[in-house]
Parts: structure tokens; sequence; C-alpha cells
């Protein structure tokens, strides 16, 4: 059986023989133990590098225990205030890599703990990809660098994180928790971009046009992908033209988004998660096809019961 076109794995069976059972039986005291040993160590505050440790056991063995990665946070947090904190002298080696870095030796502490967590987090992510509290976690690192480190070696982490989600998506085209989070990573970058005003998408920060050719791309790939059509139209709102005209091509998503989705939903096989025929299987496919498109573009989807039932008069 798959999901999302994604195979899953095969359950194990049940006649598994007296070696198995006693390995499984175990890893479970082993995991109780381990459990028992994290959760002691937390309500003492213990904030060590053990425990850090324990916790990467924990998490690799039950990556949706939440509590666990809030401790987790507990120790990142006190960690980092003791680097920025620090006043002993850093190692000569310490000191060039801070100075190549162009970064205090104290933030650039805090930048390796960072990077060093955020990799620890990756075959976690291929293994559960659709795990909230792994993605939550990210986030989290990625918004204390942004508060913790200067906007050229935060807006660099981010980057980085919009390439791992596009690879995840390419794993998983229909993957919501990979599609959401892709919309935090972008609106981060935009900020970090932006000439200075705080505001979203201001300045050199606009990432409009390429997210909208990102959804491009992935719809035409797969047209009943949902998560794609709603985040393109989060997209499209904000780039709207202003009441003033201005030289950004941005107000040409609308007319671009008309003209161009409609013709690839006629030209699309029938496919029967989208609800989408082709035009030879009842009388006025086409135009029904196209306004069911047209609305995907500017609502994102937000009611597909109006669809089903007409009220929308497609």
């Amino acid at each position: 059986m798959q999901s999302h076109g994604i195979p899953r794995v095969a359950a194990t069976t049940l006649d598994k023989s007296e070696q198995a059972r006693n390995k499984e039986r175990k890893q479970i005291i082993q995991y109780q133990a381990l459990e028992r040993d994290v959760v002691d160590r937390a309500k003492a505050k213990d904030y060590s590098d053990t425990t850090f440790q324990l916790t990467s056991q924990l998490l690799t063995q039950n990556p949706e225990y939440y509590t666990i990665w809030n401790y987790r946070r507990l120790i990142l947090q006190h960690v980092f205030a003791r680097e920025l904190a620090a006043d002993e002298k850093p190692s000569e080696q310490d000191s060039a890599a801070a100075e190549k870095a162009n970064l205090p030796p104290a933030q650039h502490e805090v930048l390796l703990l960072i990077k060093e967590d955020l990799q620890f987090l990756i075959p976690l992510l291929k293994q559960y990809p659709k795990c909230y509290w792994i993605w939550n976690h990210r986030s989290w690192l990625l918004g204390t660098a942004t508060k913790h480190l200067p906007a050229h070696s935060a807006v660099t982490l981010w980057q980085a994180e919009l390439g791992l989600v596009s690879k995840m998506l390419g794993l998983d085209s229909r993957n919501f928790h990979g599609w959401g989070y892709r919309r935090e990573v972008v609106l981060a970058i935009e900020r970090l971009n932006s000439n200075g005003d705080g505001e979203k998408g201001s300045g050199t920060g606009n990432m409009v046009e390429s997210e909208f050719a990102y959804t491009t791309k992935m719809i035409q790939s797969n047209l009943s992908n949902f998560s794609a059509w709603h985040y393109r139209s989060q997209l499209i709102p904000a780039s709207s033209p202003p009441a003033k005209p201005t030289p950004t091509p941005a107000g040409n998503f609308w007319t671009r988004s008309s003209n161009s989705s409609p013709e690839r939903c006629t030209r699309t096989p029938t496919t029967r998660a989208s609800g989408f025929t082709t035009s030879t299987s009842w009388p006025h496919s086409t135009l029904r096809m196209r306004r069911r498109c047209l609305y995907w573009i500017l609502v994102g989807g937000r009611s597909m019961r109006g669809i089903w039932s007409g009220r929308l008069g497609v």
C-alpha cells in the first residue's frame, strides 16, 4: 500500500521467533531505562553535555517525544547563554575560524552548535519526514540563529534550509509539513534580505517570483498536489499589483496564472484524486476544468466542498 505514491514499509509478521521476541524485550527494557534516566535529569534541571547526548539517543528512538524536545531546547539555551557570556580567551585556532566566518568567537561557537544540531536532525527527518516535532525543532534552531547571529550568518543557514526542504519535497511532493515549513523558510529569508525596514518581502528580499515558478514546476509534475496549490494561493495575494504601478512584474502573476494553468488542466489526463476528467468524458468538461483550475489558483482549495456540491457554479 502507498501513501501519496510513497511505498509504506511492510509490517513485520506476527510469527516471531523466540530469539526475536527476547531481543525485542531487551530493547524495550533498555528504552524504558533510558527514558527514566532522561526524565530524572530533566526534573533535576541537569543541563550537562552528557544529558544532551542522552536526549539524542532517546529522540533517535522516539522522535515524537515532544517533552524531550522541549528539554533539549532548554539545554541548548543554557549552552548558548554560557557561550555568549564567556570571558575566557579563545584558542588561536578558534579565533582564526571565527575571523574567517566574520563573527566574534562566542557567536561563532553558537553557530557551530546550531549547525551540529541541524545535522543531527537530518537522518531523523529522512526516516520520519512527517514528524512535526523534527520540523519544529529545526525551525527553533534557525530562529535562534536569527536572534543571536548577524543577518549574513543567519540568512546563510536559512538559504541552506530552503535547499533541504526542496530535497524533501522532491522525495514526497505532497508532504504538507514540508510545504508549510517551506513558506516559513521563505518568509525568514525575505525578512533577512529586506532593506532593514522590517517588512516582509521588501527591498531585494521578495522571493514571490522564484517560489511561484517552483509551484508551477511541482504542479506540472502532479496536478493533484493540493499542498502545492495551497502554497501557490498564498503567493498570489502577495503578488497582486499595488494601487500605483511599479516596474516589478509581480502583478503579472494574475494574468500568467489565469492564462497558463487552465490550459495545463485541459491537457492533463484523468486524475482521480482531483476529480479532473478529459474533455471527452462529459459535456462542457473543458470549461468546467478551467473554472476549477482558476478556483484553485485564486483561493488554493480552501473549500473543496464547494466545488463538489456545485455551490461555486462550476
